[in-house]
């Protein structure tokens, strides 16, 4: 999921969208997924969607972290 990607205050919204839009049957391991989700990320104290939300971030995957501190010790 692109979760991420949106703003904090879409995040909600649109992972409920694609809870709603599965099919009525679905596996127990796409149930386990979505309640890990829900409960990990969405409703937590811990990490509310803000603190996760990569919207507009300048720095959003560990692929540029890892080419700074590359960028860094080829400098040292």
């Amino acid at each position: 999921m692109a979760l991420p990607m949106l703003p904090a205050d879409h995040i909600p919204g649109a992972f409920n969208t694609l809870v709603d839009n599965l099919a009525v049957t679905v596996d127990s391991r796409v149930v386990d997924v979505i309640t890990y989700v829900n409960t990990t990320w969405l409703d937590s104290r811990l990490w509310p969607a803000h603190s996760w939300s990569a919207y507009k971030s300048s720095v959003r995957i560990n692929n540029d972290v890892e080419g700074w501190h590359n960028w860094l010790n080829l400098r040292s």
